[in-house]
């Protein structure tokens, strides 16, 4: 996710104070700024141009950084280069 690609959300990193599921007290959490949330999704509603260009972007990204073939080809890179140095 990037800003051509996606809509990030702006956050505040909090310490949880309790668990939530699997997330335990003191760790580290994203906590979003609703209002930018918000702001974020009526743009999307609102302006169709920066939708279009947003999905047309993520699909793209989806395609060619995170397709079946794109992925095989990271992992076999990734394995070529560990058995050299096996």
């Amino acid at each position: 996710m990037n800003d051509s690609n996606s809509c990030p959300v702006n956050y505040e990193l909090v310490p949880l104070e309790r668990d939530y599921g699997p997330y335990r007290r003191g760790q580290i959490w994203a906590d979003p700024d609703l209002d930018h949330a918000a702001s974020l999704m009526r743009r999307l509603v609102e302006d169709t141009e920066f939708c279009r260009r947003i999905a047309t972007a993520g699909r793209h990204t989806i395609e060619t950084d995170f397709s079946p073939d794109a992925v095989g080809r990271r992992y076999r890179s990734r394995l070529d280069i560990l058995a050299r140095l096996l």
